[in-house]
C-alpha cells in the first residue's frame, strides 16, 4: 500500500511536469472522495482534520492591485500524515505572484519536515508532500499570494476553493506513513467533510447601511420599508 502511495504521487508530479494534466475549467465534484466508505464509517473516524484556507476582508480602498496571502492550514492532524496531495482553485480574476524561487507556493512549518512540490495552471495549484515518516503537523502547510486586479471594488468576493480530484491514474491522498485503515479514513474525513473554503471579500460595511451609500440615515427607514412585505392583521 505504501509503495502505490508513493507510485500515485511521483506520477501526479510527473503528469503535472510534463502539462498532461489538464485542470478543468470548472470544479468537478468526484464521488471517490469518500474512499469507499460510508457516511457512517467516515463519521466515526478517530481523526477529524481541518484544512482550511484564509479568509480575508479588506477595504475597498485597499484592495485594488493589492496583493494577498492565502494560507493552507490543517489542523487536527498533528504526527499523523506524511503523503498528501489536493488542489487549490481561486478565482480567475486573481493573478497568481510567484514565490521568490519561482514556485506556486511556499511550504509552511507545518510540512518542514516533509518533502514538498507545488506546481500551478491556470486558476489551480496542486500541492503535494511525502515523507518516510509522519513528520506533518498542524500548522500552516502552504502559502501562496495573488494579486487583485485593479479595478476590484466595493462588493467583489473572490473564492478560493480547496478541491479532491481523481484521474485516470492519480488521485489526491491525505495519509500516513502506512495507509492503515485509521489514516484512509481521516483522508475520506477531509475530502468529504474537512476542506473549508477560504476567500478574499472587498468592503467597507456597516450593519446599517442596507443601502450602501456610507451612511445610515432617513433613507434606511425609507428603504427598509419598500423591502418589508405587509404583515397580515390579526
Amino acid at each position: 500500500m505504501k509503495f502505490r502511495n508513493i507510485i500515485t504521487s511521483v506520477l501526479t508530479i510527473a503528469a503535472i511536469a510534463a502539462g498532461s494534466l489538464q485542470f478543468p475549467a470548472s470544479v468537478i465534484s468526484h464521488g471517490a472522495a469518500d474512499g469507499g466508505f460510508t457516511d457512517a464509517q467516515i463519521e466515526a473516524s478517530k481523526l477529524k482534520p481541518t484544512l482550511s484556507a484564509s479568509t480575508i476582508d479588506l477595504k475597498a480602498a485597499d484592495a485594488p492591485s493589492s496583493v494577498q496571502t492565502i494560507n493552507i492550514t490543517i489542523k487536527g492532524a498533528d504526527s499523523s500524515y506524511s503523503s498528501t496531495g489536493f488542489h487549490v482553485y481561486f478565482d480567475k480574476r486573481l493573478t497568481l505572484v510567484p514565490n521568490q524561487w519561482g514556485g506556486a507556493a511556499t511550504k509552511g512549518s507545518g510540512i518542514t519536515m516533509l518533502s514538498s512540490e507545488s506546481y500551478s495552471k491556470g486558476n489551480c495549484i496542486f500541492l503535494t508532500t511525502a515523507g518516510s515518516k509522519d513528520l506533518g503537523e498542524d500548522g500552516v502547510m502552504w502559502s501562496f499570494k495573488v494579486k487583485l486586479p485593479e479595478n476590484a471594488e466595493n462588493g467583489d468576493f473572490y473564492p478560493i476553493r480547496l478541491v479532491y480530484e481523481k484521474g485516470k491514474i492519480t488521485e489526491d491522498v491525505f495519509i500516513n506513513d502506512s495507509s492503515d485503515n485509521d489514516s484512509r479514513l481521516m483522508q475520506a474525513w477531509i475530502f468529504t467533510r474537512g476542506m473549508k473554503d477560504g476567500y478574499i471579500k472587498v468592503g467597507d460595511y456597516n450593519a446599517g447601511d442596507a443601502n450602501c451609500n456610507g451612511t445610515v440615515d432617513l433613507s434606511i427607514q425609507r428603504l427598509m420599508l419598500k423591502l418589508t412585505p405587509s404583515l397580515p392583521e390579526d
